[in-house]
């Protein structure tokens, strides 16, 4: 499974403009998460796209349901966003529960407070590095969508 972040959303529905890549990755039996906090951070297009996604059940809304280990994680870690921390806490329970996982991070500080915890991080590159290899997308696909990244406002 993969706990996705908002850069991720923000790269595949608006960046990109192929929230259907990301949507119907599920068919390859992988499931892609979407913390309640990330959901929260989602405005404009990309939230009605993620929310047609999540009401047709390609991709998994969930929370971590416990505000206290949010609110304590945000005050060690003032620099994070809600949303950040809540895939970096899911991170956690599924590590803690054996389970795969992947949390996708974009965010260079995001990223090193989920290293230094040893939670399995990825960026939205390694996730298209990761489609590619399972068959998802093609190599060309891949890096057509990596200019297009490349060549936007947005920063990964």
């Amino acid at each position: 499974m993969f706990i996705v972040d908002s850069s991720v959303i923000i790269s595949f529905y608006r960046e990109i403009g192929v929230p259907d890549v990301l949507n119907e990755f599920h068919r390859t039996g992988y499931l892609i998460i979407v913390p309640s906090r990330v959901y929260g951070e989602i405005k404009g297009t990309p939230f009605n796209i993620l929310t047609s996604a999540i009401e047709s059940g390609s991709i998994r809304l969930c929370s971590i349901m416990d505000a206290e280990s949010c609110n304590e994680f945000k005050f060690r870690h003032p620099a994070l966003s809600n949303g950040e921390i809540e895939v970096i806490l899911l991170g956690l329970r599924f590590r803690s529960e054996g389970k795969r996982y992947w949390c996708v991070l974009d965010d260079k500080k995001a990223r090193k407070v989920a290293e230094v915890l040893e939670i399995t991080v990825i960026g939205t590159i390694g996730l298209l590095d990761f489609m590619e290899e399972c068959r998802h997308i093609s190599d060309e696909q891949k890096r057509a969508f990596i200019e297009i990244l490349k060549s936007s406002s947005f920063r990964l």
